[in-house]
């Protein structure tokens, strides 16, 4: 068996064994998680948890998100380095030309399998982990279109006693606090209902901009950082702190931290942070009750009261202005992340939040069916 020989170039020796190890890194946790799925959990979860409270306590010594201005910084630095490289190479002599670009496509390379294996080091296996309805031990299950309707008409009752405990503009809509404000008392309650203090979430500085892609929030593993629009000035501005919050705690899914969101807002949040979740669990189930049965739903519709019937317009007009081709980019874009992470659903996973709330409202209201 003849031995491997490395390149003599130092620059792509390192780079391609970088290259390797990176890549039998990645192998090697997702062939942990194939042979021994549960015990590779019983290790990985705490670790991930444990990685991104960590990096988030870090990253909240900046009072701006360390991961937008990387992002701002890397998207014009890119093309121009790969220009000054480029006629760098050609002023070189031609001999070395070929190698200069080896050895440039090689670390681009390593680079890339290094935020991959980085991805899936801090937090990109708790797609396909154990499911919060197991962890937290609520049933796991398929519900019926009564079941459906059932829960909804438990969800309304609240939304609407709910919408009267908020204070309210003289326009009659939710008054929502600055985003400063907002996430801090997201934090109390996200903390009290995790038992450990978190870090709060950072304002995107280009939230105008990223509303054009209709985003809510990016949560980025890198550095633990939940990064929230703040041009959303919404009833549903809590929840959507809460949301990316979830993701920390290895809750990967986008259905799964929509619904840890909503158990910690409404089991412990004040007044505006229960309103919020109850809000923007309505307007999930909505959507599943007009594709279930449009009659039904209209007529559980009309129970909404004038408050609520005020935030959901706000939200809706907030919201009118930014729709267009960016957004539909923007959709297929995270359509086809969460498809390569597992959820086949792509971005119709956010629905199944609906299943979740369904069994949690009628396993407080067993009578009702």
């Amino acid at each position: 068996m003849k031995r491997i020989r490395l390149p003599e170039d130092r620059v792509l020796r390192r780079a391609l064994v970088l290259l390797a190890v990176f890549a039998a890194g990645t192998g090697a946790l997702f062939g942990l998680r194939a042979l021994a799925p549960g015990a590779f959990y019983a290790v990985y979860v705490p670790f991930s948890r444990w990685a991104q409270w960590l990096l988030s306590w870090i990253t909240a010594i900046l009072p701006f998100s360390l991961a937008e201005v990387l992002v701002v910084l890397a998207v014009p630095a890119a093309p121009v380095l790969f220009l000054v490289f480029f006629f760098r190479a050609m002023l070189i002599p031609r001999g070395r030309t070929t190698r200069q670009f080896l050895r440039f496509f090689t670390v681009l390379l390593c680079t890339a399998a290094g935020l991959v294996f980085s991805f899936y080091l801090l937090w990109g296996m708790n797609y396909g982990g154990p499911s919060l309805a197991d962890r937290i031990g609520l049933e796991s299950r398929a519900c019926s279109e009564d079941e459906l309707f059932a829960a909804a008409e438990l969800l309304m009752n609240d939304l609407n006693e709910a919408a009267e405990k908020v204070e309210r503009t003289q326009e009659g809509v939710a008054a929502v606090p600055d985003f400063r404000t907002c996430a801090r008392t997201v934090r109390e309650t996200m903390s009290d209902y995790a038992g450990v203090p978190l870090a709060p979430a950072k304002p995107v500085l280009l939230s105008v901009p990223l509303s054009y892609t209709e985003t809510t929030g990016i949560f980025c593993p890198f550095t633990g950082e939940s990064n929230v629009n703040t041009a959303n000035r919404t009833a549903g501005m809590h929840f959507v702190i809460a949301h990316e919050m979830a993701h920390r705690f290895g809750v990967a899914p986008e259905d799964e931290a929509n619904f840890y969101a909503f158990i910690a807002l409404f089991e412990r949040g004040g007044e505006a942070e229960r309103y919020s979740a109850l809000f923007s669990a309505w307007q999930y189930t909505a959507s599943a009750l007009r594709s279930a049965n449009a009659d039904r739903y209209k007529q559980l519709a009309a129970l909404r009261s004038a408050s609520v019937k005020a935030d959901i317009a706000a939200y809706d007009a907030l919201w009118k202005p930014y729709a267009g081709r960016a957004a539909e980019v923007s959709q297929r874009i995270n359509n086809g992340y969460l498809v390569a992470q597992g959820e086949t659903d792509g971005v119709r996973s956010y629905g199944r939040m609906v299943d979740l709330l369904v069994i949690y409202y009628l396993s407080k209201n067993p009578n009702v069916r």
